[in-house]
């Protein structure tokens, strides 16, 4: 399995800090504000999936100029302080509790920084991504430009929620072993902040977002749950399983509740369970592991799937798997 990269980097030179930033976010410009301010550089960011996220600071007040760009929106939040931020004509200020969103064709200015220990948590995600998840989501083609407001408010409601799970992923990047970075989550991380985001924020497609899905064909509900089963060892979330039957994420949600008392996650997650009850019972403890088969089943965080398999079945995993006929 290929490790997801983590880019760490310090510096103290602006020119290298720059070269550094454009690689991973977008092209931009970097200028201390005080001419002998002591610059102190830091990044520490991953790429996953159609995403990529982490937090930056830069020591001493600065102002930044961020390229236009056609091909990715971005959150941004401060962890202390105030950011100001300069663009579409507008001046925005971005705080701990109202994160900026920039995007494409965007060119913005922006300044602060003036304590040593402010740092920007940003989120990058990729235009032609975002915006077919989007359509996935309406059972549509990939829309125009998603006209999102500059701020987004994370006080409560949607917001806060969704800031919560990307600020979890945030501070997880560098720690060894972290979920959030592993390779076979990439496409589930990259789903949740990117939906998150199209339902947390305002835009135009929003109402359609929040309206009531019309009703899903009970063939269709079949096809997916056919398509759940065939591929129930790979990475697949809800949008695809809602891809690969020409349906939104919504309608299949509903015509799984309707039709099967449950939502198609909810299903995949049986269905993967049931797979790991088998092989726990046919499997020899000498030549494998309680975790390695739960792994190869897509669950990852072993504490759960022990107590789900307990709920079912009365036993734990490893009593499963002691149990198990020995090889003859």
């Amino acid at each position: 399995m290929t490790e997801t990269p983590i880019h760490s980097f310090v510096t103290n030179d602006v020119d290298e800090s720059i070269a550094i930033g454009s690689r991973l976010f977008n092209d931009h410009r970097v200028r201390p504000v005080h001419a002998h301010a002591a610059f102190s550089y830091s990044l520490t960011a991953a790429r996953v999936g159609t995403i990529a996220f982490g937090r930056l600071r830069y020591g001493c007040e600065v102002s930044v100029d961020v390229a236009g760009t056609e091909d990715s929106y971005a959150v941004s939040v401060p962890s202390t302080g105030t950011i100001r931020f300069h663009g579409r004509g507008a001046d925005a200020e971005s705080t701990p509790e109202l994160a900026t969103i920039g995007g494409p064709v965007d060119r913005v200015s922006l300044s602060g920084w003036a304590a040593d220990d402010e740092s920007l948590a940003m989120i990058w995600f990729n235009r032609r991504a975002l915006e077919a998840d989007l359509g996935r989501l309406l059972g549509i083609d990939a829309p125009a430009l998603i006209a999102f407001p500059r701020l987004l408010d994370l006080r409560d409601g949607r917001g806060a929620e969704w800031y919560a799970y990307a600020t979890t992923m945030i501070d997880s990047v560098g720690r060894s072993g972290a979920l959030a970075v592993n390779p076979l989550l990439a496409s589930q991380v990259s789903s949740i902040l990117s939906t998150g985001l199209l339902l947390a924020a305002e835009h135009q497609y929003r109402s359609a977002l929040d309206a009531p899905p019309a009703p899903q064909a009970p063939a269709t509900v079949r096809r997916a749950m056919h398509f759940i089963e065939d591929n129930v060892r790979e990475p697949i979330t809800v949008p695809d399983i809602a891809a690969s039957v020409g349906s939104s994420v919504r309608a299949l949600n509903r015509g799984f509740k309707e039709h099967l008392g449950t939502s198609p996650l909810a299903y995949l997650t049986r269905v993967r369970m049931e797979g790991a009850h088998r092989e726990l019972l046919s499997g020899a403890p000498e030549d494998t592991s309680v975790s390695q088969i739960a792994t190869s089943w897509g669950f990852y965080h072993f504490g759960r799937f022990a107590a789900r398999y307990r709920e079912l079945h009365g036993i734990s995993p490893s009593e499963a798997l002691r149990s198990s006929n020995p090889r003859r």
